[in-house]
């Protein structure tokens, strides 16, 4: 069985600093408390420290009601490669957090 993920229209070059984005539909009255972006092995999910793609400056807020945005980073990696990226958050869903991911392929190529 595939796994569909998010894939960005827009490639990092290696060179470069480049800015990416999670969207996030939340319940009324719900908003993320953490966001936690990283590169992850894509079979089997769990971080992968060997990557040479460096994510930083991780970010979010609310976009539009009900509507919010992860915003991240990224500097180095590899022209030609795919990185599966993972954005982790947790929301202040009463009367517990709602602790999810979703994840997306990033592609890297020279510009």
């Amino acid at each position: 069985m595939a796994t569909e993920f998010l894939s960005w229209r827009r490639e990092h070059d290696p060179n470069g600093r480049t800015q990416f984005g999670f969207p996030w539909l939340l319940q009324s009255g719900e908003a993320i408390l953490t966001a936690v972006v990283d590169v992850v092995d894509p079979t089997s999910t769990t971080i992968d420290a060997a990557t040479d793609l460096v994510v930083d400056n991780v970010t979010f807020g609310q976009v539009l009601s009900g509507k919010y945005g992860v915003s991240f980073w990224v500097t180095g990696g590899t022209a030609g490669t795919d990185y599966t990226i993972r954005c982790r958050i947790e929301t202040t869903l009463s009367p517990i957090s709602n602790k999810t991911d979703y994840t997306g392929v990033l592609r890297c190529r020279q510009l």
